[in-house]
């Protein structure tokens, strides 16, 4: 299912996610069963499903802390983060992430500090607090690259580019974006790639 949901099959993603989920459901697992429904929950975020996706999101990350999951609970909690960004909640996003970085540095999980950090970063660079979001980006991707994170280290790369585009620093912005590009192609991760092209144009297009 995470393989497909990478992949942007995302019905296949969720047949797979919803079998597993009947059956944790019945075991009464929630350690298992909170990670599934932090799955679904991200599957309602790419689909644009936001309320439905919160909804989810909510109910696995009260399983998580009732099951000690810190590493599904800080997952949880930065993927409610990314829903507000994309609401524009851009407060509630940022409460969300700095939320995700105790029990994130409790499973010390490098990739979860990525995550937090590109999500503190992209919510401090919607609230035109450029200083921070630049901080906070560079902390993600110097760890990533560090730690051959491709996913994270793309990721860490997109929102510098947008943030660049924030700035009207479009050198800068193609540059990062162009990076961002070669990575997710070469990984496969069709819907941040969607997105690159997307800024990647908005470049192109003030540029002239």
């Amino acid at each position: 299912g995470v393989a497909l949901a990478r992949l942007g099959q995302l019905a296949g993603a969720k047949a797979y996610f919803d079998n597993a989920q009947a059956v944790y459901r019945k075991l009464g697992n929630k350690v298992e069963l909170s990670t599934v429904l932090d799955n679904i929950g991200r599957l309602y975020y790419l689909l644009g499903e936001y309320d439905l996706c919160l909804t989810t999101f909510q109910e696995a990350l009260q399983l998580a802390m009732d099951a000690k999951n810190r590493r599904t609970e800080a997952m949880t909690l930065i993927n409610i983060g990314d829903t507000l960004l994309a609401m524009e909640l851009y407060e509630k996003a940022l409460e969300s992430y700095q939320g995700a970085l105790r029990p994130g540095e409790e499973t010390l999980e490098p990739r979860l500090y990525c995550c937090v950090n590109i999500g503190l970063g992209s919510s401090y660079g919607a609230l035109k607090d450029f200083k921070k979001a630049k901080f906070f980006l560079m902390q993600a991707a110097y760890e990533a690259e560090r730690l051959n994170l491709r996913h994270e280290l793309a990721m860490a790369r997109l929102n510098q580019g947008i943030l660049a585009c924030r700035e009207e620093d479009y050198s800068k912005a193609k540059e990062e974006l162009g990076k961002c590009m070669v990575l997710l192609q070469a990984i496969g991760s069709s819907e941040p790639l969607i997105k690159a092209y997307l800024y990647l144009s908005l470049v192109l297009l003030r540029t002239k």
